[in-house]
């Protein structure tokens, strides 16, 4: 089973199944675009090319970019059906190609932050466990005191009742 293949935006131009060859951005080029879910498009400054797709929400479609970068998925949003322009499809191959990486700082931060909040957790931890184990203590003290002094009027009472 062979791949099929998309059709392709090359050139601002669009070559259509019958071999005619359309404007991108001419009311034909509008109407193949409402009737197809998906296209490569090759950037008109030699940037990598990526994938257009369709995506339609509550009615109306939206187009997104996407491109796998160093075995990564990256997905951009272009515009709604109605204000496709090869200017648009230029920005998002330019930032396709140059897709947000997390630099070192940023892996940085998210580690001491990460540890930051296990230590607080920790701290947290042994403060609680802390503060229950006095509060427990207090109350055993408080009920030993309240039946040492039940155990002092039992021996008076004792004393009284053998004299």
């Amino acid at each position: 089973m062979t791949k099929q293949s998309i059709p392709a935006v090359v050139q601002q131009t669009v070559e259509l199944d019958d071999g005619c060859v359309i404007e991108f951005e001419s009311p034909k080029g509008s109407k193949w675009l409402e009737s197809v879910v998906s296209f490569r498009y090759e950037s008109t400054r030699g940037l990598a090319s990526f994938t257009a797709r369709k995506q339609v929400v509550r009615g109306i479609g939206y187009w997104y970019g996407s491109r796998k970068v160093a075995g990564k998925l990256h997905k951009k949003y272009i515009s709604k059906v109605e204000d496709m322009t090869i200017a648009k499809l230029e920005q998002v191959a330019e930032w396709l190609n140059n897709p947000p990486v997390a630099d070192k700082t940023t892996k940085a931060v998210a580690e001491v932050a990460e540890a930051v909040a296990d230590k607080t957790t920790k701290v947290v931890a042994d403060k609680t466990t802390k503060v229950v184990a006095e509060v427990a203590e207090a109350v055993v003290d408080s009920r030993l005191d309240a039946l040492e002094a039940r155990l002092q009027v039992l021996e008076e009472l004792l004393g009284k009742f053998r004299a």
